[in-house]
């Protein structure tokens, strides 16, 4: 197998994931998790994964944290399961950005940024930690991190992937290799190179306006343990950016995308994995 083709071996990924046993009262979750986040260096991401089935004392605690327009939001969905899993996602990324700021979770505000990206509202008069969320089913994950953009993005593993949806996302290149592997494998191969290539898009904020096709993600020619962005407008790697593979549950795949200095010193892992665990 060439080095192109093996971008499509399994997950790479190094990290142990620490877990954090969280209480059902807000007041104590925040406790907790400050202490973590005290923890955080300015040139590491904190990447935190989680449920969003909790039982209904967590759900209800979660939901009173939400603002007016994340409740009219949620009761728009049509099915309860996904009202469910909406809010309780975004209970939790306030409780644990309510960390970082060190604002309560209810005065936490965003507001969009240039493409649309969420973003800390730049009036809180506290240091913006940049952020990322994404959720998959019952898993969601969220990224903090101080300095530089980033991206997160997480998928449930699906056997419905079709041929034309491999050709719609990659270039013909891509769209070769992964028609080249044994079909038990076409599928997370796919959704491999589709976390890796979102978390990209993700980080840079600009949606499908930055076409899935016109770039790949490679592992990085000096043998680093990550990825590197290679545009193929000018066949070069787009620097400042490196994408990380990162620990999931059972039949998913996450990978996260930022930006480091280039010229700085290489850091093998800056990203801190953690789990949270309800009582």
């Amino acid at each position: 197998m060439s080095s192109e083709n093996c971008l499509f071996e399994p997950f790479h990924c190094s990290s142990a994931v620490r877990r954090v046993t969280l209480g059902s009262n807000v007041d104590s979750m925040i406790k907790t998790l400050s202490k973590v986040a005290k923890t955080q260096t300015d040139n590491r991401i904190d990447v935190w994964q989680f449920r969003l089935d909790l039982d209904k004392d967590y759900r209800s605690r979660l939901r009173e944290l939400l603002s007016h327009s994340e409740t009219t939001r949620a009761g728009r969905f049509h099915f309860d399961r996904h009202r469910r899993r909406y809010q309780v996602c975004h209970g939790l990324m306030r409780v644990l950005l309510s960390a970082y700021v060190g604002l309560p979770p209810t005065e936490i505000r965003f507001e969009l940024g240039q493409h649309g990206k969420p973003e800390l509202a730049t009036w809180l008069s506290v240091d913006l930690p940049n952020f990322n969320l994404s959720h998959s089913g019952e898993s969601a994950m969220l990224a903090i991190g101080q300095h530089g953009s980033l991206g997160v993005d997480v998928e449930l593993f699906r056997n419905d992937i079709e041929g034309q949806d491999i050709a719609r996302y990659f270039s013909s290149r891509e769209a070769d290799w992964i028609a080249a592997l044994p079909l038990s494998r076409q599928h997370e191969a796919f959704l491999t190179s589709w976390v890796r290539k979102e978390a990209f898009i993700k980080a840079l904020g600009k949606g499908l306006r930055q076409p899935l096709s016109s770039f790949q993600i490679r592992r990085h020619p000096d043998g680093h343990p990550w990825f590197v962005v290679h545009n193929f407008e000018n066949e070069r790697i787009q620097e400042p950016w490196r994408v990380d593979d990162l620990a999931s549950k059972p039949r998913s795949a996450a990978a996260i995308a930022y930006t480091f200095e280039a010229n700085g010193p290489v850091q093998n892992n800056p990203v801190r994995q953690l789990e949270l665990k309800f009582q």
